[in-house]
């Protein structure tokens, strides 16, 4: 397992992430704002943008958010707890 610097290990190298997204499809159209959650499992080595860049692109599919979508919040974290 892998550590995750918050004393804990993720197994399978799975991550938590919550994704919102922002739009307005034409200045007559009321503005759209989505979140996006669930779970990313890593296959291999991938950087925290590699990851972003899968999380974004499934956002999109998912809710048919355009390209023009802007990012209003992102939080990628490992699904783990830790006992106190």
């Amino acid at each position: 397992m892998a550590s995750t610097g918050y004393g804990g290990a993720v197994a399978n190298n799975e991550w938590h992430y919550i994704l919102t997204l922002n739009w307005q499809e034409s200045d007559s159209s009321p503005v759209r704002l989505i979140t996006a959650h669930g779970l990313y499992v890593t296959a291999g080595p991938m950087t925290r943008q590699d990851v972003f860049q899968e999380v974004l692109a499934r956002a999109r599919r998912g809710t048919g958010a355009p390209e023009s979508a802007v990012v209003m919040f992102f939080a990628l974290e490992p699904n783990t707890l830790t006992e106190a």
